[in-house]
């Protein structure tokens, strides 16, 4: 299993093919949690994330491409992958990372 920092380098190569720079220096994920594997329960990774507007047409994009590039970098199911949409707080761009900033002339 991966740790939830190879989990976010993983969604660095996630794309916003509206903008043309990956999620997470576009400040959209929040948190990366990994659950263990129980009796019960196969492992599982949680992202916790956000999006630049709540009506974004590209929330069906993003969660089934974050889906399954992530589970294929940690060797699990697609179903293993969950994706939690908050907009507490909102998308920013003081959520851009500052080397985006400057890219982006901000």
């Amino acid at each position: 299993m991966l740790t939830p920092e190879e989990v976010t380098k993983v969604l660095k190569t996630v794309i916003d093919p509206e903008l043309g720079y990956n999620i997470v220096d576009l400040g959209l994920i929040y948190n990366v949690e990994i659950i263990p594997k129980t009796q019960d329960n196969p492992p599982h990774i949680v992202i916790t994330m956000t999006l630049t507007t709540p009506g974004c047409p590209l929330a069906p994009y993003f969660s089934q491409t974050i889906r399954q590039t992530v589970a294929s970098a940690a060797a699990i199911d697609p179903d293993q992958v969950e994706i939690n949409l908050t907009f507490e707080p909102p998308w920013s761009p003081e959520a851009l990372t500052e080397e985006l900033r400057l890219e982006m002339g901000l």
